[in-house]
């Protein structure tokens, strides 16, 4: 129970993007799981693991610690709810290196076998490699994303298809879900990944949406957010969009 406790608060440490915090949480975990050779702990600090590399731009060590984080929760009789847990990683990484595009066949299957996070993610590779009927024919149904630990997750994938698709009425939905998680990073509350702040994408999605002084707000929030976290890569990202951004006197 003390190693369970560990975890909880280190999920709840990573979604706050305190990220030092849930490092010790993560550490300590990992101590008693080998202490008292517990199985279930270690295979989520492994992910955990993952995680904090993908954070720090390794994607290539992300995805070497994912594949062995996936076949530690197999060994631990884990993969009940947690099986697509590869799939949705390696999604993520190729979207934050901006190869969404790439992941097209991965997704197709799991879709067509009826998978339900999928949909959201799916429309969002096809529309990313320029497949835009079939993108607009996934999206077609815009069924309410489930308040599990994806929500977040879902809620960005909807929220990028609907700009890439120029799905007006997407757009205005994502905007209005995600604005409460706005000093939030991305998916960093799973323990398993993480995008970016959420308010630059609610940025791009107030510009989109024809509010360019709430953008820039959200742009300086999004910049408070990664100079918290101290991530390089998304600091200068929020940077280079606030300066940008049309409420700074661009156009």
């Amino acid at each position: 129970t003390q190693a369970l406790a560990h975890l909880v608060l280190l999920e709840c440490a990573a979604a706050r993007g305190e990220f030092a915090v849930a490092d010790e949480h993560a550490a300590a975990a990992e101590g008693l799981a080998r202490q008292y050779d517990l199985s279930a702990p270690a295979a989520v600090c492994a992910w955990y693991a993952g995680q904090r590399l993908m954070i720090s731009g390794d994607y290539a060590g992300a995805e070497r610690a994912y594949a062995e984080a996936a076949r530690m929760t197999a060994r631990a009789g884990m993969l009940e709810g947690r099986q697509d847990l590869p799939l949705i990683t390696t999604f993520c990484l190729h979207l934050v290196d901006g190869r969404a595009a790439e992941t097209v066949e991965l997704l197709a299957d799991k879709h067509q076998s009826g998978a339900k996070w999928t949909l959201d993610a799916y429309a969002l590779a096809l529309a990313s490699a320029g497949h835009v009927k079939d993108a607009k024919a996934v999206a077609a149904t815009r069924p309410p994303v489930r308040p599990d630990f994806l929500y977040e997750l879902a809620m960005i994938w909807r929220a990028l298809a609907g700009m890439l698709l120029d799905d007006r009425e997407r757009m205005v939905d994502c905007y209005d879900k995600l604005k409460p998680f706005s000093d939030r990073v991305a998916g960093a509350g799973t323990g398993v990944v993480a995008l970016w702040p959420v308010a630059l994408t609610l940025g791009d999605l107030a510009i989109r949406l024809g509010q360019p002084d709430a953008s820039r707000d959200h742009y300086v929030k999004a910049l408070e957010v990664a100079e918290r976290v101290g991530v390089p890569r998304w600091v200068e990202a929020a940077r280079r969009a606030v300066s940008n951004s049309p409420g700074n006197g661009h156009s």
